[in-house]
Parts: C-alpha cells; sequence; structure tokens
C-alpha cells in the first residue's frame, strides 16, 4: 500500500492548520500479528482560534479510540468499528468543545476530520466536513 498526502495553508491563512498522519497498530489477532493501518486528515476551521490545535487533539483521539476499541475486539474489527464510528465522531466533537468552554482564547475552535480505518483489505472511513480521502486502484481515482 502506498499513501501520499497534500496539504495546502491557502490564501488566506498564514500557517497551515493541517494534520495529516497514517499509523500502523500492530495486534495480536487470532491468527497471529495482524497490522490495521489508520489514515487521518483534520484541518483547523479557517479563522476560527485554535483551529491547529484543534485537528491535533482531534486526529491523536481518533487514533487513541480506535486503537482502544480494536484491541477490544476479537473478530469482525470493520464491522465492530462500523458500529462505533459515529459515537467516536460525536465524542471528539463533545471533547472539542468542552476543551473550548474551558480556555477563553479556545472559544469556538473546531476543525474537520476524514479518517480511514484499513484491515484486511477493506477499509471503513469516518468524516465530518470538508477534507477528504481518495482510493487510486488499477488507474481508476474513487
Amino acid at each position: 500500500m502506498q499513501v501520499e498526502f497534500k496539504t495546502d495553508k491557502g490564501k488566506l491563512m498564514p500557517h497551515n492548520e493541517d494534520m495529516v498522519g497514517w499509523v500502523t497498530l500492530r495486534m495480536s489477532g487470532n491468527s497471529g500479528p495482524v497490522n490495521v493501518d489508520i489514515l487521518i486528515i483534520s484541518d483547523g476551521m479557517g479563522g476560527h482560534r485554535k483551529g491547529d490545535v484543534a485537528s491535533r487533539i482531534a486526529s491523536q483521539y481518533f487514533v487513541f479510540l480506535g486503537e482502544n476499541a480494536i484491541s477490544n475486539t476479537d473478530g469482525d474489527i470493520i464491522g465492530e468499528l462500523e458500529k462505533k464510528l459515529p459515537g467516536y465522531m460525536r465524542n471528539i466533537n463533545i471533547h472539542l468543545r468542552n476543551l473550548a468552554s474551558k480556555e477563553p482564547e479556545a472559544k469556538g475552535m473546531g476543525c474537520t476530520l476524514t479518517a480511514g480505518v484499513i484491515y484486511n483489505e477493506k477499509m471503513i472511513i469516518a468524516h465530518a466536513g470538508d477534507s477528504r480521502i481518495y482510493h487510486f486502484e488499477n488507474g481508476i481515482l474513487r
């Protein structure tokens, strides 16, 4: 598998608020070690305070939740995550709102979050906002 990331700060922002990452979790499965890949792109919302902080926290929290879920799953990792991802996205949103309510300079902070979890040639995507994940295979971009 080949992964590429491209981000751009845009024309209005003085700095880039994007957070991108690829984490491979090496887990023990029923038939030996397995790899689960988590791909993330998050972008601080333009004009909002602490957008770069929000994108970093959201990305790290997603990996933490995903790792926790995967390590507590004995069977169908993708099926289990498919059930849990909507709740994870809500939890991340609540977490960011709570942090923002405690710090006046962080009021209104937020970000997009798009993440893909790949296991056993299957991928599930969680998505909030306008960041994207593309799949390119056999000359076709989807």
